[in-house]
């Protein structure tokens, strides 16, 4: 083999060498490009899902706060028929006819005493409770022993019962306002409950 023979064999084996090394470089870049495309594409898919999570929590977040200023509102339309409600109860409690109003006082007295001997205070502008009507109660409740004050309390309607320190306030408006606060319980533990 002469000396050209030699250089052609050691270019070709050369040649054969470098076109072996593109190729396993170009195989090589292709499972390369492969493996990207793959983590790519898993990204891709773990993004979405994120995105779609994200969206849905967005979703239930308006949702809630949406449902909640509702509730608000509808607790304040209750609140203001609560208002109207007792407001119109009031009046007509003020309305009442005398008999009526003096039966249902002589009634709550009787029912609020709880020793028979208490002091019945009534407003300076309380036409209705007498002495007449204390003596009614006393009569109803057997061994009571209720009296009239002369001391005058500030207030529209109703009475209070005193025995020393103890004061069982039974005027319309502390009447109302418990029966007010029993309903708001009532509607919050039915909005929110």
């Amino acid at each position: 083999m002469d000396a050209q023979q030699v250089i052609n064999k050691i270019l070709a084996d050369a040649q054969k060498e470098a076109d072996q090394i593109i190729a396993a470089a170009k195989q090589q870049q292709a499972d390369e490009q492969k493996k990207f495309d793959k983590g790519l594409a898993e990204f891709g898919k773990e993004t979405q899902v994120i995105a779609q999570k994200r969206a849905q929590d967005e979703k239930d977040h308006i949702l809630a706060a949406a449902r909640m200023a509702e509730a608000k509102e509808l607790l304040t339309e209750k609140r203001k028929v609560l208002d109207e409600m007792f407001v119109k109860s009031k009046e007509k409690l003020s309305a009442l006819d005398e008999a009526s109003y003096k039966e249902l006082m002589a009634k709550l007295m009787a029912q609020a005493s709880e020793t028979g001997d208490e002091e019945v205070l009534i407003g300076a502008n309380e036409k209705h409770i007498d002495a007449a009507l204390v003596s009614q109660v006393n009569n109803k409740i057997g061994s009571g022993k209720l009296t009239l004050s002369n001391e005058k309390i500030n207030a529209t309607a109703g009475f209070v019962l005193r025995k020393g320190r103890v004061r069982t306030n039974v005027t319309v408006d502390v009447l109302i306002e418990q029966a007010r606060e029993k309903l708001e319980v009532k509607l919050a533990k039915e909005l929110f409950g």
